[in-house]
């Protein structure tokens, strides 16, 4: 579920977003895929999108139902990329938690709710612990199962031209979190974040540096933290939430994966990854500055959705939130950047 490293989305008075009840979903899953009975739907969670549990005697499933006003969605063409994506990459043997089909053949439906139109889609159940550290072994399932995503992601067209998806590069990544911050920390009367000019500007360039060829940038996860893979005791490990993904550096989504690790943890996942797709030089020395980027990027992102969220978010995220991000982006820039 999106976010589950992160912040919980407030229930504000005003919500662009407005929450369905669960129950009043159930019989429109039951219909749409023609489920047998009984179905059950409860309530999971509300991050960057709203996610229910679905049951039935035979299985479980995963239901999204997608937020508006997501800063780096265009229209619904985003969300059919996503899925088309997913569904794609696992018919080529990756393993991530893919879409299911509705009767009609579709991935995407509609549900109108108070605050309007919202779109959402069912996912299979990913099976296994999404917290806690994870044994060498399962370390390096992950590693590989990611370089399978962007393995088989490079071979992905969509069924249609109008639909696609954003590029997670400097704008999103470093730009547009530092604007945020800045208006925010100053909002909170702290100093802001012009003082880390020179060391935005020294990260810049070493991103910048790295071409774009040879399979570096293409179809990215976008956030592939520990929140984000599912695994059983056995070491099956599943990717899923994809939300965020879109056209990015490779190594940035490899950097998200293991930058939470120790150190003695990095290699060996890393070594994983390159048994399927290998790194050149200058990604893996890049590594470390990916893991700044994901930083930067992971507090302004929480900030750029407080439109979304609706009114309860600048409580919700005030001073207490300043401080963390103040100290965060102290360590980043200016010191040890303690995990």
């Amino acid at each position: 579920m999106s976010r589950s490293d992160g912040e919980e989305a407030p229930d504000g008075a005003r919500m662009p977003n407005t929450r369905v009840e669960a129950e009043a979903l159930a019989p429109m899953v039951e219909e749409t895929y023609g489920l047998a009975g009984p179905v059950a739907c409860t309530w999971i969670r509300r991050g960057f999108n709203d996610h229910y549990l679905v049951e039935t005697p035979v299985g479980k499933w995963v239901l999204r139902l997608y937020f508006n006003h997501k800063y780096w969605i265009s229209g619904p063409g985003d969300f059919q990329y996503e899925l088309e994506l997913l569904r794609f990459v696992r018919s080529r043997g990756v393993s991530v938690a893919a879409p299911v089909e509705r009767r009609d053949g579709k991935l995407l439906g509609t549900v109108d709710t108070e605050a309007g139109v919202r779109y959402w889609a069912l996912f299979e159940f990913a099976e296994g612990e999404t917290q806690g550290d994870l044994t060498a072994a399962q370390g390096q399932l992950l590693g590989r199962t990611l370089a399978e995503f962007h393995a088989a992601a490079d071979e992905f067209r969509p069924s249609s031209p109008s639909y696609g998806r954003y590029d997670l590069d400097l704008r999103y990544l470093l730009e547009q979190p530092m604007e945020l911050l800045e208006r925010f920390l100053a909002e909170h009367g702290r100093p802001g974040t012009r003082r880390f000019g020179a060391a935005v500007t020294a990260l810049r360039e070493q991103v910048l540096a790295l071409p774009r060829d040879e399979g570096r940038y293409g179809l990215i996860h976008g956030d592939p933290h520990r929140g984000n893979a599912a695994v059983t005791e056995d070491g099956r490990v599943t990717l899923f939430d994809v939300d965020h993904g879109g056209f990015g550096w490779r190594g940035y989504d490899l950097a998200v994966a293991t930058w939470r690790d120790a150190d003695e943890g990095w290699a060996p996942r890393i070594e994983a990854y390159e048994s399927v797709r290998p790194l050149s030089d200058e990604e893996r020395a890049l590594l470390p500055v990916f893991r700044k980027l994901n930083v930067v990027w992971d507090l302004g992102d929480v900030l750029a959705m407080r439109a979304a969220w609706g009114d309860g978010a600048d409580e919700a995220f005030g001073e207490e939130f300043a401080v963390r991000a103040e100290k965060r982006l102290g360590q980043v820039f200016e010191g040890c950047w303690c995990r």
